[in-house]
């Protein structure tokens, strides 16, 4: 396909806006410091009690308070100051992870610790996810700018995710656990610090800055006066598009087969193989090619125009779904390490593709009063069967084996993605 240069998307053109700058600065940050936590703390979880299904009941009681405040997460990004919900988030997180680092310092960790504050972290990653989605487009002058914005995202995302996973694998078999825990709560402060200095949003308004500002133009109506007509509101107009909900539907589904296997089934295939090398250095390698995949989607995305992004995105699931079927195969031999860290460059690829499609296709479409709360629609949707997701998957790993795990995510990863494909508002979106 011939591609005009002038045409290609300037992924780093957004950079130029200050509070863009500062805000993607300090959330790449501290991003890189949960993914550090997550693998280490898993891996801690996995060492004190030798259970998958003990390892996704953690991340059970951390995924349900998310799904149950998401919606009031949704109004709170429309209703208050979104530069404020997310400080407050970080914030509290960094006293959270303080905690958990001073009871493993004291040898005081236990399982129900880290439930309660997975219980804590999930009520608060309710409010956050809505309004970073939600700020992510006031943070530059013109619509135009959105595709850097979302490549920048992306490669925020997936840059942190490429360093933390290895870097936290590698604090933990060097200096232990507390070190990892330690430098996650270290980046959340870094983040506080970028919020308080970025300076203020303004509301993009048809591809113009207003001089109206974020933090002050969702504070004419109390949070909580109009809560259900919000909610209500904003469920009927993602009725109205049929492609949102038929993804939010889909998406959701698939969170049923393939939430737990890279957090779940992983860990526990990998603790139980014969490979001669350490399991949380190989845990660590895979949530990197994860990442690195990702990060080759933003690239591929952000340098090229797409018009029909609805087939784009799925078939970024029918590539997913292949690479998962590759982590079944039996973990023998020195060589599967490499072919588990080239399919988890394929699955983050294909997780890439249809996550970054999907956000473009929202800020495009979806009116900026109503973001915040499409948004968290979505997200309650799309993460409605995480849950189920993550039983299964520890329950399939400790009775039948992780390789099942893998094998019926795949597949359902691909059946959905062909039913979505089926579908013309999909394909024409």
């Amino acid at each position: 396909m011939s591609i005009n240069t002038s045409k290609r998307i300037q992924i780093f053109q957004a950079l130029k806006s200050r509070p863009f700058l500062f805000f993607w600065l300090g959330q790449t940050i501290s991003a890189m410091g949960n993914d550090a936590f997550g693998i280490a703390l898993a891996w801690e979880v996995l060492i004190i009690t030798g259970s998958a299904e003990q390892m996704a009941l953690v991340r059970i009681v951390e995924e349900l308070p998310r799904i149950i405040f998401l919606l009031l997460g949704g109004v709170a990004a429309d209703r208050l100051p979104k530069r404020r919900v997310i400080l407050w988030a970080d914030s509290g997180r960094a006293l959270l992870v303080s905690l958990v680092t001073l009871l493993a310092w004291l040898h005081q960790l236990q399982i129900w610790h880290v439930m309660l504050v997975g219980l804590i972290f999930g009520t608060v990653r309710g409010f956050f996810g809505p309004a970073y989605r939600a700020l992510l487009p006031q943070l530059v002058e013109s619509k135009e700018l959105l595709p850097s914005v979302n490549a920048m995202n992306g490669l925020s995302k997936q840059g942190s995710q490429l360093i933390g996973p290895s870097l936290g694998a590698a604090l933990f078999a060097v200096l232990g656990p507390i070190s990892a825990f330690l430098f996650d709560a270290l980046t959340f402060v870094f983040s506080a610090f970028c919020m308080f200095v970025m300076g203020r949003p303004g509301v993009r308004q048809q591809g113009k800055s207003s001089s109206l500002m974020a933090d002050t133009a969702t504070q004419k109506t109390p949070l909580f006066q109009h809560v259900g007509r919000d909610i209500v509101d904003g469920l009927r107009y993602v009725w109205s598009v049929p492609w949102i909900w038929l993804s939010t539907v889909l998406v959701s589904l698939a969170g049923a087969g393939l939430a737990g296997l890279d957090q779940i089934a992983l860990p526990k295939l990998l603790k139980e193989s014969q490979l001669q090398l350490n399991g949380i250095l190989l845990f660590g390698g895979v949530g990197s090619a994860l990442a690195l995949g990702a990060l080759l989607s933003t690239m591929f995305i952000g340098q090229l125009p797409f018009r029909h992004r609805g087939i784009v995105a799925y078939s970024g699931l029918i590539l997913l779904g292949l690479a998962f079927l590759l982590f079944a195969l039996p973990p023998s031999s020195i060589l599967i390490a490499f072919i588990f860290l080239g399919a988890g460059v394929l699955v983050g690829f294909g997780d890439g593709l249809f996550e970054i499609m999907w956000d473009m296709q929202l800020q495009t479409h979806v009116p900026a009063e109503k973001l915040g709360r499409v948004y968290s629609i979505y997200l309650l949707g799309a993460n409605s069967l995480v849950s189920v997701g993550l039983w299964e998957a520890g329950f399939i790993s400790d009775h039948f084996g992780a390789a099942w795990a893998f094998i019926g995510g795949g597949i359902l990863s691909i059946v959905l993605a062909l039913i979505g494909l089926s579908q013309r508002s999909i394909r024409q979106a």
